[in-house]
């Protein structure tokens, strides 16, 4: 059953919640895509005879791609076909890069390869999430409906890496059996995902018929919405954007490197998948916290500083522990840092798309994201040069505590960002303002 929502020019629908699912699943897929084989990256580079750096080196191309896709190829699809379009072109990058991975039994260059294509993906499906969220929820359902989007990137992730084990062997000895395990891997993840995206696209919808705020409406028909400009001379959100960068840089890193960050303190791939679920699971549970108390409250900046220091401290935490060798000790800080780094993404999109409105959420957020991949980049970047094989115990050991030194300072740097920035709510502002203005009409 549908319900009138504020005044005669906007309409909640009961199917919102149906679309929120389906567009949860997508985010969800899109980040399991690039974590699927991290649990595997020590065996990998002994299967198939390559550095470490190789693998990161591809993982960077990735990420890097996201920047140059978000500001040219996924505004313009946005601008030009909206984001239906865009998610369907989105959707069939990544079944092309999942489908070049399983090449990878022909030659191993031409399924890395597949990563460009992801690269170009990620904007399109990621950007989507936040006008979504504004097409068909309320204004006190948009940060709920925002974090749920965007946190599925992280739950995506830490489920994927868990998608190895009805596959792989990580003890197996023989590399000729790791190898056929491996390419079986890479085909059924190829055949799953494709069917998901496939259902999904049918399902989904762009937008209701009528919106559900008059701020939805006002964005969707304005031709004077602003854009990149109007964005970077928004000091406000360029707070807002500098916290959100460099704690969600430091989560990306943390969901690449930890499992070569751990492995050099002895624990095993399998307590790297644990720590992924556990990151991931708790996160979820910390997002949707954040979420709901945002929602009620409307204290965007306390919630923002709350988890950037959080974040910092969890991050200490975790790096404390590594020497101790305890698995419980790490299985509880990677809870701890899921709890306090995830929720970034309740915290950050939301509060950016109101400080920063009228521009449209699809560009708002797709800046975020795209500055913050630019920051994971480096630290990847980093990292990969940082992490070498062939070297004495000790020293493959500081090398995890010089990039959790890295994670760290980009954390402080990141609340001490969130310090400066301002609660300046312009879409919830607009959309009091309209329901007022509607009430006094139907008053006299």
């Amino acid at each position: 059953m549908d319900t009138t929502g504020q005044g005669s020019e906007t309409k909640l629908y009961t199917r919102r919640w149906l679309m929120l699912a389906v567009n949860m699943l997508m985010i969800g897929m899109n980040g399991a895509i690039v974590t699927a084989f991290t649990p595997l990256m020590g065996m990998f580079g002994k299967v198939y005879n390559v550095e470490p750096i190789v693998v990161n080196i591809n993982s960077i191309l990735m990420i890097f791609l996201y920047v140059p896709s978000n500001f040219f190829f996924a505004n313009f699809m946005f601008k030009k076909f909206g984001v239906y379009v865009t998610l369907i072109t989105g959707s069939i990058l990544n079944i092309i890069c999942l489908w070049m991975r399983v090449a990878i039994k022909a030659e191993f260059y031409v399924a890395m390869a597949g990563g460009f294509f992801y690269g170009l993906a990620q904007p399109l499906i990621l950007n989507a999430n936040a006008e979504f969220a504004s097409n068909w929820f309320a204004t006190n359902e948009r940060t709920l409906a925002t974090s749920l989007g965007a946190l599925m990137g992280g739950i995506g992730g830490g489920a994927g890496f868990a998608l190895y084990i009805p596959f792989v062997n990580t003890d197996e000895k023989n590399p000729e059996v790791s190898k056929n395990e491996f390419l079986n891997f890479t085909f059924w993840i190829a055949v799953i995902f494709t069917a998901i995206y496939v259902v999904a696209l049918l399902i989904y919808r762009e937008k209701p018929p009528i919106p559900p705020t008059l701020s939805a409406g006002k964005v969707k028909n304005s031709e004077e919405t602003g854009g990149l400009g109007d964005l970077f001379s928004n000091t406000n959100y360029l707070c807002v954007l500098s916290a959100f960068s460099f704690i969600y840089g430091s989560m990306t890193t943390f969901a690449q490197e930890a499992g070569l960050m751990v492995a050099r303190f002895g624990y095993s791939a399998g307590n790297t998948m644990i720590v992924g679920l556990l990151f991931s699971g708790c996160g979820l549970v910390g997002s949707f916290a954040t979420a709901i108390a945002i929602g009620k409250t409307r204290k965007y900046r306390a919630g923002l500083f709350t988890v950037c220091m959080g974040s910092l401290l969890a991050c200490l935490a975790m790096t404390s522990i590594l020497e101790t060798e305890s698995v419980g000790l790490l299985y509880l800080c990677g809870a701890l840092m899921g709890v306090c780094v995830i929720p970034i993404l309740a915290s950050g999109i939301d509060f950016a798309c109101e400080v920063s409105y009228p521009v449209p959420e699809s560009i708002a957020s797709g800046a975020m994201y795209a500055i913050s991949q630019i920051v994971a980049t480096i630290m990847i970047l980093v990292s990969a040069l940082v992490f070498t094989d062939n070297k004495p115990k000790y020293q493959m050991r500081w090398q995890s505590i010089i990039v959790a030194t890295m994670l760290l300072a980009a954390m402080a740097l990141g609340a001490l960002s969130a310090v400066f920035a301002k609660e300046d709510l312009r879409k919830s502002k607009c959309d009091s303002q309209s329901t007022l203005k509607d009430s006094q009409q139907s008053f006299h």
